[in-house]
């Protein structure tokens, strides 16, 4: 505390929310049995959006998602399939406000880098290793985190 002032970083978390049932093409659904939207956040910064409860920022990052067996044997056909996952990702709202509580509540799933959360749940973990200052500047780093490895 110099001069007065506490000095509050950022705390940079990821969640991975289940989206599958947003997904509308069949070739998708046919071979990615789970499909979650990775989205990155800080936790120390809150909304109000017409409303008296604080929500989080949501940042897109992309989607992650588990392979059928059958694509996992068939290259071609598996990179047909990112691509198209891909595209839909590209289609995607970048920022989104979910409630405190209910990313409270899909924090109580942690989770480990790069694993999705148990089927039919929601999770997430502390993105460790952000040596930015600023709350814009730790999720662009998260983005670049993101684009080099899976989250």
């Amino acid at each position: 505390m110099e001069g007065g002032a506490v000095e509050l970083l950022p705390e940079v978390w990821i969640v991975k929310i289940d989206e599958r049932e947003h997904w509308l093409d069949p070739d998708v659904l046919a071979h990615c049995p789970r499909i979650y939207g990775v989205y990155v956040f800080d936790r120390k910064q809150h909304f109000h959006l017409c409303s008296f409860e604080p929500c989080h920022e949501l940042h897109f990052l992309g989607s992650q998602y588990e392979e059928s067996e059958e694509l996992q044997d068939d290259e071609l056909r598996r990179d047909e399939i990112n691509g198209k996952v891909l595209n839909g990702d590209a289609q995607c709202e970048l920022v989104s406000y979910w409630s405190k509580a209910d990313i409270d509540r899909m924090l109580q799933t942690e989770l480990e880098e790069g694993f999705l959360p148990p089927e039919g749940m929601n999770g997430g973990y502390r993105l460790t290793g952000i040596e930015s200052v600023t709350p814009d500047d730790a999720i662009e780093e998260a983005h670049e985190a993101h684009r080099s490895s899976e989250l």
